[in-house]
């Protein structure tokens, strides 16, 4: 038993020597993180009232943001960033009684993702 223990002992000091040095490099793997592009939610639905909404961007480089064009109830107030950020949406009150929709397209480097918005009808709400 004395032996084991004489042989144990060791053994662990040797095994934390060489694991403590690789778990405490300062660096934690966040230097390996990386979002090359999303975004909070990939479906917005706005209330039949006007009014404004932000869309999170979570991306490594820059970005920028589309909407249809000729689209004349609702505008883009911010359309560009770099690394995470938001897009912001201004959208008028839909008074009719049909519902309305839109896809705003988002771009960094190569990659793109759609977000889909309807808004409510008047009558709905």
């Amino acid at each position: 038993m004395k032996q084991i223990k004489k042989l144990i002992i060791p053994l662990l000091l040797m095994l934390t020597a060489c694991i403590i040095p690789t778990a405490c490099d300062g660096t934690d793997g966040l230097d390996r993180f990386s979002t090359p592009l999303a975004v909070n939610s990939n479906a917005i639905t706005l209330p039949a009232t006007g009014g404004i909404t932000n869309v999170a961007i979570y991306a490594d480089g820059n970005w920028s943001v589309d909407i249809p064009e000729g689209l004349d109830w609702a505008t883009l107030t911010i359309d560009k960033g770099s690394g995470n950020g938001y897009a912001r949406l201004k959208y008028n009150a839909n008074y009719s009684s049909t519902v309305r929709s839109f896809t705003m397209h988002i771009t960094s480097g190569d990659r793109f993702i759609d977000v889909e918005f309807t808004q409510n009808a008047q009558s709905e709400e």
